[in-house]
C-alpha cells in the first residue's frame, strides 16, 4: 500500500500546485505557526511535497540544517525544483517513510496533511520523541476525521457507500500523547474549498495523487454514476463547497 500511495503522488507531482487547494491554505496557517525558541539542531519535514511549506522553512530558518523528506520520488524533485536557487548545503532531501524516522537530535518535526496517510498515526507521534533532542517540538497538520461531511451526507441519502478514507480522530492522538511530551496543545480550523461540479472534486483528489483507497472500498461504474448525478442533482446548479476539517497538533519533547 506504501507503494502504490507514493506511486500516485509522484505521478500528481507536476499538476499537485494547481489542484491542492485545500493544502495551500492550510499552509498558510502552518507558516504563522511555526516555534522560533528552539534547541539548536536541524528540522525535519516529513512530506515535503512540492515544497510549498519548505519554503518558508527555509526562509525562517535562514541557519538551520533542514531535512525534506517524502514517500513519493516525484515529490521530491519537485521540491528540490523548486528551492534551487535557495538551495545551500544544509538543504537535504530524503526519499522517506514518515513512519521509519532515522533521524535524531532534531530541534522540530513538521509536517502538512500528511499524517492521514500513516498506518498507525498515533504511534507514528510516539516514534518522534526518539528523532527529537531536549527540547524540540513536533507541529503537525493533518485532515481530521470530520471532514467532508457533504460527502458523507449525499452517500447517506442514496444509499451508497461512502469511500473516504478513515481519518485521525483528534482525541485518540491526544490520549496517546498524554505524559509523553510537555505543553501538548491540539486545535482545529474548518476550510471550505468550492469545486464547479461534483466531478470537478473528484478529479482534484486524482490530480493530488489523494484518490488511493487505503481500505479497498470502491464504488462500481454503476454506483459511481449514481453518486455523480444525485449529488449534481442536489446541487441545483450551484456549486460544490467541500469542508475539511484540519486539526493542528503542538508538543514539546
Amino acid at each position: 500500500m506504501k507503494k502504490r500511495i507514493a506511486s500516485n503522488f509522484s505521478q500528481a507531482a507536476a499538476d499537485y500546485d494547481e489542484f491542492a487547494l485545500v493544502q495551500k491554505k492550510s499552509i498558510v496557517t502552518m507558516g504563522g505557526l511555526l516555534p522560533h525558541n528552539l534547541p539548536p539542531g536541524p528540522i525535519l519535514e516529513i512530506g515535503c511535497g512540492t515544497g510549498r511549506l519548505s519554503r518558508e522553512l527555509s526562509t525562517v530558518f535562514r541557519d538551520r540544517s533542514l531535512i525534506f523528506t517524502d514517500m513519493a520520488s516525484g515529490m521530491i524533485e519537485q521540491c528540490r525544483m523548486h528551492l534551487t536557487k535557495a538551495s545551500p548545503p544544509r538543504h537535504i532531501w530524503l526519499i522517506m517513510d514518515g513512519e521509519a524516522l532515522a533521524a535524531r537530535g532534531c530541534a522540530l518535526i513538521v509536517s502538512s496533511l500528511t499524517m492521514q496517510w500513516f498506518n498507525d498515526p498515533a504511534s507514528a507521534l510516539e516514534d518522534t520523541l526518539a528523532a527529537l533532542r531536549d527540547g524540540g517540538q513536533i507541529l503537525f497538520s493533518y485532515i481530521g476525521a470530520d471532514s467532508c461531511p457533504q460527502w458523507r451526507q449525499i452517500c447517506a441519502e442514496l444509499n451508497l457507500s461512502c469511500t473516504i478514507n478513515p481519518l485521525p480522530e483528534q482525541q485518540h492522538l491526544a490520549a496517546r500523547l498524554e505524559g509523553k511530551f510537555k505543553d501538548i496543545k491540539l486545535w482545529s480550523e474548518n476550510i471550505d474549498i468550492e469545486y464547479a461540479t461534483v466531478r470537478d472534486f473528484f478529479y482534484s483528489l486524482k490530480k493530488t495523487g489523494a484518490a488511493t483507497q487505503l481500505k479497498g472500498l470502491r464504488l462500481n461504474s454503476c454506483e459511481m454514476g449514481r453518486l455523480l448525478k444525485g449529488w449534481q442533482l442536489k446541487l441545483d446548479g450551484a456549486p460544490l463547497i467541500m469542508t475539511y476539517n484540519i486539526q493542528y497538533l503542538r508538543a514539546v519533547r
